[in-house]
């Protein structure tokens, strides 16, 4: 009993030390913050119409997440690990933030294109919500790239800091700009969540890539690197 005890509690703290600890924790305080800001929004907006064509907006957009620049922010976990080079690291990085940010782009300026061409949309204003949404995507990729950074360099404390960071400033901001642009305020809020995420992902990494000469890929590094991330994303 007390030899369990003790593995018991070096277990405890090899998860503290190694931050895993923290990205439970952050996850499920993640979760609850963006699940207390859902409810803030729908306390506050009184216009339930208009709130409703903004829901519509935004489930058209979360189908462009699903790409996530062609499964190139899952790709680089594999690719890039605690000891692999920072030259190499910062070549895959590059690549993926290339292509997989063109193609995101490339999805979300086809979802409006297609909405506004082809599809007819049941609610009054969703289809400005969804070009104003638009951009969405391509941000979110960024994140999600800058997160597979910190995962395969076992950045977990900053990892699990970011995602509260996020929705901390999506809860605070929604409550601040809805009361002064009602449905309006809930796409500034959302804008400057994810910007504030961005600018706190990117001064981190750009410190570790700072002064790193990045390394030429060969054609079929690309390649595998390419069919490694469509195998992901399916």
């Amino acid at each position: 009993t007390g030899e369990r005890m003790k593995a018991l509690l070096n277990k405890f703290k090899s998860l503290v030390s190694d931050g895993l600890l923290h990205i439970l924790c952050g996850n499920y305080l993640t979760q609850g913050l963006g699940f207390i800001a859902s409810i803030v929004a729908i306390r506050l907006i009184t216009d339930k119409a208009e709130y409703a064509s903004y829901l519509y907006a935004d489930n058209i957009i979360a189908f462009a997440n699903v790409f996530s620049g062609l499964g190139m922010s899952a790709a680089y976990v594999k690719y890039s690990t605690e000891q692999s080079p920072a030259g190499l690291d910062k070549a895959y990085f590059n690549y993926s933030f290339k292509w997989g940010g063109i193609s995101q782009f490339i999805i979300s300026v086809a979802i409006i294109l297609g909405v506004y061409t082809f599809v007819d949309i049941p609610f009054a204003g969703a289809k400005e919500y969804i070009a104003i949404l638009s951009l969405l995507p391509f941000i979110n990729f960024i994140i999600a790239l800058n997160q597979s950074y910190n995962r395969a360099k076992i950045h977990n404390k900053f990892y699990a800091a970011v995602g509260v960071v996020q929705t901390s400033v999506l809860l605070v901001s929604s409550v601040i700009f809805i009361k002064l642009f009602k449905v309006d305020g809930l796409l500034i809020s959302r804008y400057v969540s994810v910007l504030v995420t961005v600018m706190l992902s990117y001064k981190f990494i750009g410190k570790a890539f700072k002064g790193e000469k990045s390394t030429l890929l060969d054609k079929s590094q690309k390649k595998e690197y390419t069919k490694t991330s469509l195998s992901l994303m399916m």
